[in-house]
């Protein structure tokens, strides 16, 4: 249950970050680090980061990611973005320099 609940813990975290910087949620980019399901491999099936872009997308944030295992990741699409997305992982220097708020999710070595 508490894995389950963490991405929305996850994204109020975010929210409530960027409201003490005196940011909205819509129209703020949103860095995630690491879209694998675990620490320093390819595979990104049922990682919690598939939640967490979802909702981040759903409040209107716009979304980049780095993971230097995963180079493409696909949302599976959410309320109000319907069609599922492709999403490339961005050079991390280009994410941090472009970035309202960042998100480590998976640790890589």
């Amino acid at each position: 249950e508490v894995n389950a609940d963490m991405p929305d813990h996850v994204v109020r975290k975010v929210v409530a970050g960027l409201n003490l910087d005196g940011k909205p949620v819509r129209g703020s980019r949103v860095l995630i680090l690491g879209v694998a399901f675990k620490r320093d491999i390819d595979d990104a099936r049922n990682s919690p980061a598939q939640r967490v872009i979802e909702l981040l997308l759903d409040a209107g944030a716009q979304i980049e990611y780095h993971d230097p295992f995963v180079p493409t990741f696909r949302t599976g699409g959410n309320a109000l973005h319907r069609r599922p997305t492709t999403l490339r992982s961005v050079p991390l220097d280009q994410g941090l320099a472009d970035a309202d708020a960042v998100v480590i999710l998976t640790g890589h070595t």
